[in-house]
C-alpha cells in the first residue's frame, strides 16, 4: 500500500512524503525472509543520494525502525563512513555535467588502508564500470598534475588503479540517459562516454581543488606515494 503522509494540524512544522506498507502475499511466498539490515543500507544509500529527505525504516513484526537523514547527502554520508579510518581533510565534494552525463561526487583521503569506494548510475548501486575507471583517470591526472608543480612526477609514473583507491572513501553518483550494461544485470556500466565525461570533470574539479588547498593536496600526495613504494 503507498499513499501520502498527511500534513500535521497541531501547530508544528508540516511534513509530507510517500508511505509504503508492503505485506507478503503468502500465496506468492511461502517464507518470506526480509533482510533488515539490507533495506535499512538502502534506505541509508537513499537518504545520501537525496539530502536533507528522511527515510524510515519500520518493521512492524519486530518492533524495529531504523531513520536515515544527511543535511549534507553524499559529504554527510562521506564522513561517517571516514569517521574510524584516519581521514587525512575534510570530506570534498564536486557536481557538474559534461554533455547529458551528471557527476555527483564526494571523496576523502585516509590513513587507514582499504577501498571504500561506493558508486551508483541513475540511483541504482553499481559494482562497477567505465564510471569508476573515469574516476580512477581523473584521480590520476590531477594526482599527476599536482606532482608536475612539486617536482615529482616521477614517483606516479606508473598507473596502477588499486593503488589510487587505496586508503579513499569515494562516493559516485552518476546521471545517463541512456545506461549501457555489461551482461544481463545492471551492475556493471559499459557506456564509454560516461568514463570519459567521468575522468574529464574529475580530473578538471580536482586539480583545482589541490591548488585551493595545497596543505592537504601535498599530504594527499604524500600517502600516494607511499603506496606506490609500498606496492613496489
Amino acid at each position: 500500500m503507498v499513499q501520502d503522509l498527511p500534513h500535521t494540524k497541531d501547530g508544528r512544522p508540516s511534513s509530507k512524503g510517500t508511505h509504503i506498507h508492503f505485506v507478503p502475499d503468502s500465496s506468492i511466498f511461502e517464507r518470506p525472509r526480509f533482510s533488515l539490515p539490507g533495506l535499512s543500507l538502502r534506505m541509508e544509500e537513499l537518504a545520501a543520494l537525496h539530502e536533507r529527505v528522511s527515510f524510515r525504516l519500520r518493521d512492524d513484526v519486530h518492533q524495529v525502525e531504523t531513520h536515515h537523514r544527511f543535511e549534507r547527502g553524499l559529504v554527510d554520508y562521506t564522513a561517517r563512513i571516514s569517521e574510524s579510518v584516519l581521514p587525512l581533510h575534510d570530506p570534498w565534494s564536486f557536481e557538474g555535467r559534461h554533455d547529458s552525463t551528471r557527476v555527483r561526487l564526494s571523496l576523502q583521503w585516509c590513513g587507514a588502508p582499504g577501498n571504500r569506494a561506493l558508486s551508483w548510475v541513475n540511483q541504482l548501486r553499481a559494482s562497477g564500470g567505465s564510471h569508476l575507471e573515469g574516476l580512477v583517470q581523473g584521480l590520476h591526472g590531477a594526482l599527476y598534475h599536482y606532482a608536475e608543480t612539486v617536482g615529482r612526477t616521477s614517483e606516479l609514473s606508473v598507473y596502477i588503479p588499486a593503488v589510487l583507491l587505496e586508503g579513499l572513501t569515494v562516493l559516485l553518483d552518476v546521471t545517463v540517459p541512456r545506461p549501457v550494461w555489461l551482461g544481463p544485470v545492471k551492475g556493471v556500466l559499459a557506456d564509454e562516454e560516461c568514463e570519459f565525461a567521468v575522468a574529464r570533470l574529475v580530473e578538471t574539479w580536482l586539480s583545482k581543488r589541490f591548488e585551493e588547498e595545497p596543505v592537504a593536496a601535498e599530504r594527499i600526495l604524500e600517502h600516494v606515494i607511499a603506496r606506490y613504494v609500498a606496492r613496489g
